[in-house]
């Protein structure tokens, strides 16, 4: 039923320095993200740093879990690269950035970095106590003008698919002194992904049944990987960048795929738990 496969950020990304980087220490970029075999489908993934759990999700998508997910895990945590925002803070109605660039709208620049700066100050700025990580980033967030280039700007006012949230954040700040020191090979080779994924090819257990089934809601089947089995997983964990959420109940699923659901969670609750990439 499981296919457990293990990545250093090195197999999936290229990852390299920005010479001129907007942000001084947010100076890498992913210049390209690779699929691999079997990249689909249900499952769970966790995150590591070196031997340490960091984060753990769930994918139940089709357009491969790395170049769909995994690239904004690395960026958001480590908060070294250019892609990394801050842009959950704004609202889906904003206008795009670069429409108001288009339209040379600098006022309306202006209102919007005030609001969202005065949003950072209030939910990011307290995370931020590690004096060097607020000046290396935090400090470069807030000195954001409307006079600067759409990528220092894009940290604020992005179109938001690489978002960072508090718990990343304090990740990044509480391992600063660490994570600023590293180059893209050390990032490439410390920082790793393991994906746990539910196979389609046992006909024999219910979860899989039910997952890959024609017949059931697609609606039912996220719900159940990612508010049941991923929510429980992470309770279990309770990785640092995650934020802890109330599992949902099994109502409305049956005895069986319920009962499988538990089976596969103390598995991935094994995996995460143990010490390096397997």
């Amino acid at each position: 039923m499981l296919k457990v496969t293990n990545y250093s950020c090195g197999d999936l990304f290229c990852i390299e320095p920005v010479i001129d980087s907007s942000v001084s220490l947010m100076n890498m970029a992913i210049t390209k993200k690779r699929r691999f075999e079997n990249d689909r489908g249900f499952g769970l993934y966790f995150f590591k740093f070196d031997d340490e759990l960091l984060y753990a999700g769930s994918y139940c998508g089709s357009s491969g879990v790395a170049r769909d997910r995994w690239w904004t895990h690395l960026a958001s945590i480590t908060c070294r690269f250019q892609e990394t925002n801050f842009t959950n803070l704004s609202a889906k109605n904003d206008p795009k950035l670069g429409d108001l660039l288009a339209r040379c709208d600098k006022k309306e620049i202006d209102r919007l970095l005030e609001h969202y700066k005065n949003r950072f100050r209030k939910i990011y700025s307290p995370i931020m106590d590690n004096q060097n990580f607020f000046h290396d980033v935090g400090f470069s967030i807030l000195s954001i003008t409307s006079n600067d280039n759409k990528k220092r700007l894009q940290h604020l006012l992005g179109d938001g698919r690489c978002s960072t949230f508090e718990n990343r954040v304090q990740v990044a700040n509480d391992r600063w002194e660490i994570f600023k020191e590293l180059e893209a090979t050390d990032i490439a080779n410390r920082f790793s992904f393991q994906y746990v994924r539910i196979t389609e090819a046992s006909d024999q257990d219910a979860l899989s049944q039910f997952l890959y089934s024609q017949d059931a809601e697609r609606s039912a089947k996220r719900r159940l990987v990612q508010r049941f089995i991923e929510d429980k997983v992470i309770e279990a964990l309770n990785p640092p960048a995650n934020k802890i959420k109330t599992a949902v109940s099994g109502e409305g699923y049956s005895k069986a795929v319920i009962d499988a659901s538990f089976k596969f969670i103390g598995e991935c609750i094994a995996l995460g738990a143990t010490s390096g990439r397997g």
